[in-house]
């Protein structure tokens, strides 16, 4: 269905499917794992729940109002972008992730 052909795209990065997957039970993941062929998807789902599908920041909305965020939607947003950030291996500490978030927070 959509969400295997959302996978097989040839170029998607792991935040991509993680954006994918995320929403589903893990139960849906591990179907979708057994009823695909394509050694492609399989190696992406794999690695999701490997190592993304739990990813957690090491900041928080706390660590964002301390900087002069102010408080809202744009928070969430935010942390959620260092996230993504942090699954394609472009931030790794938690400095890293601070500094991700002066970025993230000009385009909000």
């Amino acid at each position: 269905g959509v969400i295997l052909s959302a996978l097989s795209v040839g170029r998607i990065s792991r935040s991509q499917v993680y954006q994918v997957l995320k929403p589903l039970t893990a139960e849906t993941v591990l179907y979708l794992r057994v009823s695909t062929c394509r050694p492609s998807v399989c190696r992406r789902i794999d690695c999701f729940r490997k190592n993304d599908m739990n990813t957690q920041l090491l900041i928080n909305g706390k660590d964002l109002k301390r900087m002069g965020l102010a408080s809202g939607a744009n928070i969430g947003k935010i942390l959620k972008d260092v996230l993504y950030l942090k699954i394609d291996k472009r931030v790794r500490t938690r400095k890293d992730e601070l500094n991700a978030v002066l970025l993230s927070s000009e385009r909000y």
